[in-house]
């Protein structure tokens, strides 16, 4: 038999396979839109028009052919088991699925989650799949110093400096130029007390504090301080701590207090009733 008469047949089924493998090699790729629209990013932030803690995650199919056609999506995430489902209108094809807004809230901030897409076609078959990973970034650390902290005054090397730093894993301090001298982070305060040595004497333009959740940085700062060893200590925490133990007795006490007036008053209006109904009964 003539070779080529062979190869014939061989050649026809070899096409026929590669154009099976072709229209089964559908790919997915995730199209972030809580920064930019249609540009992938790192971070998952929420999406500034439409406020909340929402970001819109999207993907897009490529090399559809024949039942490999896209029409559905569910998107699913390594962390919670929240289920995001994309149903084409009257099944039609699509060569995206497009903006599931992700509710951000139920997440870290700053914590690593990996998304999965899975596309299905109009028999509700899977037909392709692409995971990717974000970092999430929904807050900015707070940055501010105690009250009685202020600009203008002067205070000696041993103070101890407080900043609200919610939302923060560090903080540090900088006198002017100086190096940076790092904070304590404790339930939403971040301090450092100063010593002689890392607080040299003298007058400074700027004291400034940061602080970071590892993603953000906010800043703030007081101007024209000055370091001196004559100067009174101010025990602000202290003070705050005092202030705020003493508002909330005053809170309880007057709550107390309004609860035995309630109570005099309803036994007094309970002596009145059973007085009347006595009159009445003679």
């Amino acid at each position: 038999m003539n070779k080529k008469l062979i190869l014939l047949p061989l050649s026809a089924l070899l096409v026929f396979m590669m154009a099976g493998l072709a229209s089964a090699a559908v790919t997915c790729t995730f199209d972030q839109t809580a920064t930019t629209v249609g540009t992938p990013s790192s971070y998952l932030r929420p999406t500034s028009d439409n406020g909340g803690n929402q970001a819109n995650l999207s993907a897009t199919a490529i090399g559809q052919s024949g039942g490999q056609n896209v029409t559905d999506g569910e998107l699913t995430n390594d962390v919670t088991s929240t289920l995001y489902v994309y149903n084409s209108t009257t099944d039609e094809n699509v060569s995206q699925v497009s903006n599931k807004s992700v509710d951000l809230g139920q997440f870290l901030d700053t914590q690593l989650v990996t998304f999965t897409w899975t596309l299905k076609n109009v028999s509700k078959d899977t037909v392709a799949t692409c995971t990717r990973a974000y970092i999430v970034d929904i807050d900015k650390p707070d940055c501010s110093f105690a009250s009685g902290l202020v600009s203008n005054d002067n205070y000696k090397p041993t103070q101890k400096w407080t900043v609200s730093c919610g939302n923060a894993s560090s903080a540090t301090l900088r006198f002017g130029n100086n190096n940076l001298l790092s904070m304590v982070e404790s339930s939403d305060s971040c301090t450092f007390t100063g010593t002689k040595s890392n607080v040299p004497e003298g007058s400074y333009a700027t004291l400034t504090a940061s602080t970071s959740d590892g993603l953000n940085t906010t800043s703030c700062s007081l101007s024209n301080i000055r370091i001196d060893s004559g100067a009174p200590l101010k025990e602000v925490a202290v003070i705050i701590a005092t202030q705020d133990k003493a508002r909330k007795a005053a809170e309880s006490q007057s709550a107390g207090t309004g609860g035995n007036n309630i109570v005099i008053i309803a036994i007094i209006g309970l002596a009145a009733w059973w007085y009347v109904k006595g009159k009445k009964g003679k």
